[in-house]
């Protein structure tokens, strides 16, 4: 271990220690998802890399230098993004995670201080897995007691710290790589413990990208490594296929359900539709935060698919955000990491981060987590920190320099703009239009956001100028003929016009796609003043029978009609076919009266008394009832950060 050799007096070693300290309250809020909406965790960790003085620009790497550059073109990105707000959220995390990169830089490189980061993590990292497991087995227990034969297809109801199972595995790849670092003789029992958690994530995705850190690890790790890793990766196997080996089958088969390969198609598509997008725009992009945004009106106006802001890999989403230039970038830090892999080929630390950084490459190629859950970004740069460490006897004292200046400001300069609503709402007052009902300026303020357009052609355009409102309802049910709201509001006014052939169908197609709208208040109102139009409509949405290769959701919303009609026998059968080829649908199985799989599935596996907790109330169907359901989502993602 080299010696430092500055002269005069040393740092103080407690402000050492105490950002240590900040930096693993940043990993905890990151990892248990804690609440700090006004960034004071950041503050104190920028006021913590400050007093122990950034890396200046001469000494910076190849590999610090790319760090920075992704950073700044984050950064910039707020500039010309087409909704600034999520940009902004963005490059919030994004500058967070470079402070805890240059924090850890220089904590690592004095042993002490390292020592409280890596045993710290350890505890908190340990404390998660662990309760992911024993959650898990409550989770099951609780799906098998309602009479289901396996967990598989209802995973979305576990979420260990909120996480979904996708994300989760994701995370849990990042808590092996790390624990495999650690020398202490307690690592192996970690190592077991998250192998085991990934196993039952039976999440196809991470299964294949551990996999990949098993092969890699065989290859390349130290002997001792290879044994800790494979010793941990078949004891937590036999522990998963003993207690769950149907699951464990399943998973394995890859393509073998109907919800995998209705996976495999979505991401296929999502990817197509991304390079659509993609070519429309490919230099700058789009910005960041804003994948679904431009996606919106390829993928996002179908009414029996629900809203996720998840890219189906990291590719599309960084070539549809950040475009040829923000992508070139990633690049480089690509080949700036394989660089430094090769010049610390032969250290321990460098064979696990490259195993690591592999496997979640492969993992994030299947599903795009990377800029949604920020303890991913900040794990891997502090793994890349790691990566260059270079340990010191003694805290090296560095001169205060532009670089500390920079990032400090930038820190402080973020942070006071993020506390200050104002601002944020100047910066796009879209939100503030919509609260205030000014339907015209947000829809100006986005004119390519369809779902604004709706608004002001059925809140404002139509009592000012209705046959401009209809032309404009016209078009959006005709370019999207799958969004039920549009084909609703279309149905309407066609019936106002006295239209009421194009009505009856408008009308029929909306329920066909929501078959709650049988219960719509114009439904109602049509059934007391125009019975003879109300059962025409009925009639038309019965006409479109599932036939033999149809989906489980086809035959779900057809059994809901039927069951609404009184039709019991065909409504039993559709739903049965349902269920059977998609056991995960929900409204099913109260229409079937099986009320305790209802119930697990509304309320999640986790109630304390679901045997005797009452059936969920519906709420009344309206056209608001249909914004909440379609469109809300949409406006916190991309118009509201308060």
């Amino acid at each position: 271990m080299p010696k430092n050799n500055n002269t005069g007096i040393h740092p103080n070693k407690a402000v050492w220690y105490a950002t240590a300290c900040l930096l693993l309250v940043a990993m905890g809020i990151f990892l248990y998802r804690v609440d700090d909406s006004h960034l004071v965790s950041f503050l104190l960790l920028a006021g913590g890399l400050t007093a122990i003085h950034v890396l200046p620009f001469g000494r910076w790497t190849v590999l610090d230098t790319c760090v920075g550059m992704i950073t700044l073109y984050d950064l910039v990105s707020c500039l010309y993004a087409d909704c600034p707000l999520p940009a902004i959220r963005v490059s919030l995390y994004s500058l967070y995670a470079l402070v805890a990169y240059f924090t850890f830089r220089r904590l690592s490189a004095w042993q002490p201080a390292e020592r409280i980061v890596r045993s710290g993590s350890d505890v908190l990292m340990g404390i998660a897995v662990v309760l992911a497991i024993l959650s898990f087995f409550v989770f099951r227990s609780s799906v098998l007691g309602v009479g289901f034969e396996d967990t598989y297809h209802f995973r979305f109801l576990f979420r260990p710290l909120g996480y979904i199972t996708n994300v989760w595995s994701e995370i849990l790849l990042l808590i092996l790589g790390w624990t495999c670092l650690s020398r202490r003789r307690y690592a192996m029992v970690l190592v077991i413990l998250t192998f085991t958690a990934i196993f039952l994530s039976f999440s196809r995705g991470v299964y294949i990208a551990s996999g990949i850190f098993l092969i890699g690890s065989m290859a390349v790790m130290h002997k001792a490594d290879k044994f800790r890793v494979l010793f941990s990766a078949l004891a937590a196997l036999a522990l998963v296929t003993v207690c769950c080996p149907k699951e464990f089958r399943t998973t394995l088969a890859m393509n073998s359900t109907v919800s995998q390969q209705q996976s495999t198609e979505s991401r296929i598509q999502g990817t197509e539709a991304a390079w659509t997008v993609f070519k429309e725009r490919p230099l700058e992009g789009y910005g960041n935060g804003n994948y679904m945004y431009a996606l919106d009106t390829v993928t996002g106006q179908d009414s029996t698919k629900p809203f996720t802001s998840m890219a189906p890999n990291t590719l599309a989403r960084l070539l549809v955000e950040k475009g040829i230039a923000g992508t070139s970038l990633y690049a480089l830090l690509f080949l700036a990491v394989a660089r430094a892999l090769w010049q610390r080929r032969k250290q321990r630390e460098s064979r696990i981060i490259g195993c690591t950084l592999l496997a979640l490459l492969a993992k994030d190629m299947s599903q795009s987590a990377w800029e949604e859950v920020p303890f991913l970004m900040l794990m891997v740069y502090l793994l890349l920190a790691y990566l260059q460490r270079e340990e010191e006897e003694e805290p090296e004292r560095i001169p205060f320099s532009a670089s500390g200046y920079a990032i400090a400001g930038l820190a402080l300069a973020t942070v006071l703009v993020w506390n200050i609503p104002s601002m944020l709402r100047a910066t796009d007052p879209t939100g503030t239009y919509l609260e205030r009902k000014e339907y015209r300026k947000a829809w100006m303020r986005h004119p390519e956001d369809v779902q604004l357009r709706y608004l002001y052609a059925s809140r404002t355009l139509v009592k000012e100028n209705p046959a401009e409102a209809d032309s404009i309802l016209r078009k959006l049910a005709t370019d999207f003929p799958r969004n039920s709201l549009y084909l609703r509001a279309y149905a309407e006014r066609c019936y106002i016009r006295d239209d009421k052939g194009t009505a009856c169908r408008m009308m029929a197609e909306a329920i066909r796609y929501t078959p709650r709208l049988l219960d719509d208040e114009r439904m109602r109102y049509w059934k007391q003043t125009d019975s003879i139009f109300h059962a025409s409509v009925v009639r038309k949405a019965l006409e479109d029978k599932p036939v033999n290769g149809a989906s489980a959701l086809d035959y779900a919303r057809y059994g809901y009609v039927a069951h609404w009609v009184g039709d019991t026998i065909t409504a039993n059968a559709s739903l049965r076919e349902a269920v059977k080829i998609l056991p995960n649908l929900t409204t099913p199985y109260l229409l079937l009266g099986e009320y305790d799989k209802y119930k697990l599935l509304m309320y999640g596996a986790f109630h304390a008394d679901l045997e005797h907790a009452p059936l969920p109330e519906y709420p009344p169907v309206n056209e608001d009832y249909l914004l909440e359901k379609q469109v809300d989502v949409k406006v916190r993602n991309w118009y509201r950060s308060w």
